[in-house]
């Protein structure tokens, strides 16, 4: 939390104040509102969220050297908007099928087929999402910015949009929050720009993270929330040790992985020849296949407790979205061995919205991650605020009757740049080197058909030159220079 301005609490008239503080040894928060002078309850040596009905009257905190005040709410009763989107981590298309909790509560015509991430791993598609920039226009995919002293590194990879989604719902009213324990989701990306609540934890489960939406939902209840949550399960398991819950999709079918490894072992060597490469994507066996879509299955179980809860509230508007930031790299689905394909980058996606109940006519359009703010924007701001999305990449492709024909994803890491265009599902993937974010050399391109099986150049139907154009086209709108 940043410390908010005490000065200004009391000038401020509203139906409730909601502080949140540090408390060191007191037992009481004194403050004073009207002529009268009240105790509240405080917990020690603890972060405490306190909710008071203060009914317009003037309010003011008396001084209490342990306490410090972290960050103050003031609310009225107005329009109570919700505003969720659920990341699940690694969650590709093919994956979403497993998650009938899920399905049960969006519908099944609600279930997109064709959204793409715009990047292979988590952060550059979550900076993709808060920024509705390509990563070749935000440049945030630096992965040492967390760890490293260097501060020419840390500049490189802090975000530097404008606006971010948390900032512009903030904006708006909204109480912003975000979840998440993967650790490069934390504030030294610039990433609390615009959060009001921001929890990054290490460890959290799905179940933990459930629990803070629920809470903040509850607390906030008043009010319209905006709140982005991450779920990291499926990546790995989040304790130290197995619980229960951990076991309970495993399959009851009887299998010898030892040879069921071995035969997947000899298919992986045939598909994929670059040794180096291999050992990059990390080949997922058969026993490694069956445990992800263990752990995705418990998300989905987990999740079912929030829809429940969100089946008994009533909101003036609400739109949430569940969706993966990238697939996951499973033996079965790699054809290509490239870092970028259309099995990985083809993400799951669901959206439940109160005023477009059926979204069956847009669920097989192509969408990308990078569209979901510009969406969003469409949906909850004036004329005067839709402006902003003239000045991102991403489209209004959620809640308009525009139908992309291509999508973008990218892989910057350290000095390689990959790119892979998607056209009406044929493909193109681009290899370069990069130094300071300017292409030094080009490896190689190569050209695929909807079933990612490589095209040779004689095939005179297969969209070469158009491919080669929306390749040269992205680089020169983006911050990636020749």
């Amino acid at each position: 939390f940043k410390k908010s301005n005490v000065n200004s609490i009391s000038t401020i008239f509203s139906k409730y104040k909601i502080l949140i503080l540090r408390n060191k040894t007191s037992n009481f928060f004194k403050y004073k509102l009207g002529n009268k002078i009240y105790n509240e309850n405080l917990s020690n040596r603890s972060i405490n969220f306190l909710k008071i009905k203060t009914d317009n009257k003037k309010f003011n905190i008396l001084e209490d050297k342990n306490n410090e005040i972290l960050k103050v709410f003031h609310i009225n009763k107005n329009k109570k908007k919700l505003v969720l989107i659920l990341f699940v981590d690694g969650m590709s298309n093919y994956l979403s099928n497993n998650l009938n909790n899920s399905l049960n509560y969006f519908g099944k015509a609600n279930q997109f087929s064709r959204v793409f991430s715009n990047a292979p791993w988590t952060l550059p598609a979550f900076s993709n999402l808060i920024t509705g920039q390509y990563t070749s226009t935000h440049l945030n995919y630096s992965p040492k910015s967390y760890y490293s002293n260097d501060k020419e590194i840390d500049q490189i990879s802090k975000i530097k949009s404008k606006l971010t989604i948390f900032e512009y719902f903030q904006n708006k009213g909204f109480v912003t929050g975000c979840y998440s324990p993967y650790v490069r989701i934390n504030p030294t990306y610039n990433f609390d720009r615009g959060v009001d609540i921001f929890k990054h934890c290490e460890g959290s489960s799905a179940d933990e993270i459930i629990d803070d939406l629920i809470a903040q939902i509850e607390f906030f209840k008043d009010t319209s929330n905006f709140i982005f949550a991450h779920f990291f399960d499926v990546h790995h398991k989040q304790k130290m040790h197995d619980r229960l819950s951990d076991f309970i999709y495993q399959s009851e079918k009887n299998f010898d992985y030892i040879k069921l490894n071995k035969t997947n072992k000899k298919k992986s060597v045939k598909r994929v020849n670059n040794k180096k490469l291999e050992t990059f994507l990390k080949q997922k066996n058969f026993s490694e296949e069956m445990e992800i879509i263990n752990r995705i299955k418990l998300v989905d179980f987990r999740l079912q407790r929030l829809y429940n809860y969100l089946r008994t509230k009533k909101f003036d508007d609400y739109s949430i979205i569940l969706m993966g930031d990238h697939g996951t790299r499973l033996n079965s689905l790699n054809p290509t061995g490239n870092i970028l394909d259309k099995y990985h980058q083809n993400i799951g996606f669901f959206i439940k919205d109160k005023k477009i109940k059926n979204f069956s006519q847009k669920k097989k359009n192509y969408i990308e991650t990078i569209d979901i703010f510009p969406s969003l924007i469409s949906k909850y701001g004036s004329v005067k605020s839709r402006s902003i999305i003239k000045q991102i990449n991403g489209k209004n492709s959620l809640f308009s009757n525009m139908k992309k024909e291509n999508v973008f994803s990218e892989s910057l890491y350290t000095s390689d740049y990959n790119l892979l265009i998607n056209d009406q599902e044929s493909y193109q993937y681009s290899s370069y080197k990069i130094n300071n974010n300017k292409i030094t050399s080009h490896i190689e391109t190569k050209y695929y058909d909807k079933n990612q099986k490589e095209v040779i150049t004689k095939n005179k139907k297969f969209p070469f030159n158009k491919l080669k154009k929306l390749e040269k086209q992205h680089i020169r709108n983006s911050k990636i220079k020749k």
